[in-house]
């Protein structure tokens, strides 16, 4: 009887445990002076990819996604605002397409599925690297495929039989930033890498996701 009240009492304590951990998480975003910089967006009938592109490329707000499985990239989405908070923004984002939840990790805005979200990718984003080192690099391909060749990414793929698809069929031009961004980092996760690439290069969007019918092969979006 000891027993079961000890074993009772010690998963009470651990839900309370990740329960102040998400209450402290959310606290954290909700504070965040990044929020509440002015976002001008004037969008009508369009996906909800446009939107987190527009945000990446002309507002130069770092924003991650890990696609939903669910997700079918409906045009359903109008953003109409002149100088709304970028926390307004994102809240009417995922109003719109309940699908994710929005969270500032690292700085940089990402989206999660609310639901459903696959174990696979939930693991590799999870995954600690000891070291990442993409070199001299020149394009956005180089840093992508030096995420896959970090030992314990390769070791990962591999126990799943999965491999990283390597899109090159569209023009990358070599970084403006080549010399002046030391991307080198240690003790960090996959989610950490890519939030950092996006956050500090000019490369502001990462994703994530299934290559369309398999469910062996992914893609990795910068």
């Amino acid at each position: 009887m000891r027993k079961q009240v000890a074993a009772g009492l010690a998963v009470l304590c651990l839900l309370l445990s990740l329960s102040t951990g998400f209450r402290a998480s959310a606290e954290r975003t909700a504070q965040d002076p990044f929020l509440d910089q002015k976002v001008e967006l004037h969008l009508r009938n369009t996906t909800f990819m446009h939107v987190l592109g527009t945000l990446a490329v002309e507002g130069r707000i770092p924003t991650g996604i890990e696609y939903s499985p669910q997700d079918q990239n409906d045009e359903k989405m109008t953003l109409d605002t002149d100088g709304s908070s970028l926390r307004e923004i994102l809240d009417s984002i995922v109003k719109q397409e309940p699908l994710y939840r929005w969270e500032v990790v690292d700085g940089v805005i990402n989206f999660v599925p609310v639901s459903g979200q696959d174990p696979f990718f939930e693991t590799l984003l999870n995954t600690k690297v000891a070291n990442y080192d993409p070199g001299k690099w020149t394009v956005k391909f180089e840093l992508r495929d030096a995420i896959e060749k970090t030992p314990e990414v390769k070791q990962f793929l591999d126990s799943k039989n999965v491999e990283l698809a390597k899109y090159r069929d569209y023009i990358s031009r070599p970084s403006i930033y080549t010399q002046d961004v030391d991307l080198r980092m240690s003790n960090t996760t996959v989610r950490g890498i890519l939030n950092r690439i996006i956050k500090v290069s000019e490369h502001k969007r990462w994703a994530i996701g299934w290559r369309k019918g398999e469910k062996n092969v992914f893609s990795i979006w910068l």
